[in-house]
């Protein structure tokens, strides 16, 4: 998989985010409500993907490719409807979809950093990430940490 995706994926990047479960349960104990962490990573995702595709892409368009999930489906839409809505640039997503990830390599990488990223932030993992997870990194070209500090400025 890991060979796959260095050799035949030129136009393929991987943006992502991620939060310390404890910082979040805090700060929506504290506002009593707020969205929830897959709506606010997803989100965030994907005003990532916008500003690079201004800056760095120079204003390509976008198409997301998410795994298919039921128990993400509404979140997924909400956090797309969201970026769009809330960023300059937002017509430079152009689609989203929805796949199995058996049945898209990239998708198969991107959830493969996405467990091994996840035990590392929630610190599950002592040691450095293993081989798939360094291999991959250079396709890791922009996201965010989310600790209770910043999750007290984007959770207000």
């Amino acid at each position: 998989l890991v060979g796959i995706m260095q050799r035949r994926i030129e136009d393929f990047a991987l943006i992502g985010s991620a939060l310390r479960l404890e910082g979040f349960i805090r700060r929506k104990l504290e506002m009593g409500s707020g969205t929830n962490p897959y709506t606010l990573c997803a989100t965030w995702a994907m005003i990532d993907v916008i500003d690079k595709a201004s800056a760095k892409w120079m204003g390509e368009r976008v198409a997301l490719t998410f795994a298919e999930k039921a128990k993400t489906s509404k979140s997924l839409m909400d956090a797309y409807a969201t970026a769009k809505a809330s960023h300059e640039n937002g017509r430079l997503l152009i689609s989203i979809t929805r796949a199995r990830p058996k049945d898209v390599s990239p998708l198969q990488a991107a959830d493969l950093f996405a467990y091994e990223a996840n035990k590392h932030v929630n610190g599950q993992h002592d040691r450095p990430p293993r081989w798939p997870v360094a291999q991959m990194k250079p396709l890791f070209v922009g996201g965010a940490l989310f600790d209770y500090h910043k999750l007290s400025l984007v959770m207000a």
